[in-house]
């Protein structure tokens, strides 16, 4: 009997992780992606009736949180249930809104096309002569037919391609101090937040169209709940990131 208690250690532990994050998989879709992606859904794609730029740039954030969620969940239960059958699937959606540059951000959000990209690409920058330009310049095409072939990702690719260029020149990272990783982790997010507006319209006449009605309705964000409401959603998804990144390793 004593030659079964290990397989049976095994099985249980590979049901409990399982289900752990099938059901946090199905809680994360149900109770954050769906009521913010109904939200900006409306936002974006209706924004006559946005009542003021706050709830406009509401949805601006909440677009990428979306899009975060959706993938995230869907990973989530994926991982789990390839667990409950013995399969370990790799970790992504590793805290990507705690990163502190755009390359660690893409690192931190597809992990397995992240090593890829990491491997092929940025080690060419390290032992090839070609210039690093050229390598990045590459590198963002791939990103750019990944997604789909339209100008308007075409921009997507540009946006990525000087935001690494610049990374690549100006490593901020090497100044330590006391709110440098801060502001580094602000600065990478907001460029993804303009980065995932690109894909979510894929129509550069709607995004001009939703940033002059944001203009045309006048700074009214913090005469409103809505700054209240970011504030709430940021908190809750850092929270979360940071939660998983502490204690991934005991459902893993």
């Amino acid at each position: 009997m004593q030659e079964f208690q290990p397989t049976l250690s095994i099985f249980y532990s590979c049901m409990r992780k399982g289900l752990f994050w099938i059901l946090y998989g199905f809680l994360k879709k149900i109770l954050l992606a769906d009521p913010a992606g109904q939200y900006a859904d409306m936002v974006f794609f209706r924004p006559s009736e946005a009542k003021s730029s706050s709830d406009l740039i509401l949805g601006f954030y909440l677009n990428t949180f979306v899009i975060y969620l959706d993938f995230s969940s869907y990973a989530d239960i994926a991982r789990g249930s390839a667990k409950l059958f013995g399969y370990d699937l790799p970790m992504n959606f590793r805290a990507p809104f705690l990163a502190d540059s755009v390359f660690a951000y893409l690192l931190r959000w597809n992990r397995t096309l992240g090593i890829f990209l990491k491997e092929r690409f940025y080690s060419l920058i390290r032992y090839s002569k070609m210039p690093v330009a050229l390598i990045l310049g590459i590198f963002c095409s791939f990103y750019f037919l990944w997604l789909r072939i339209s100008w308007v990702n075409l921009i997507f690719g540009g946006v990525l391609f000087v935001a690494l260029v610049l990374e690549y020149k100006f490593p901020f990272h090497n100044f330590n101090t006391k709110f440098s990783k801060p502001i580094r982790i602000l600065i990478s997010f907001h460029i993804w937040v303009f980065l995932w507006m690109v894909v979510r319209f894929n129509d550069w006449r709607r995004i001009e169209s939703y940033f002059y009605k944001i203009r045309e309705s006048g700074p009214d964000i913090f005469e409103s709940g809505s700054i209240i409401h970011i504030f709430i959603i940021f908190g809750i998804v850092l929270l979360s990131q940071f939660l998983e990144k502490r204690y991934r390793k005991v459902f893993l």
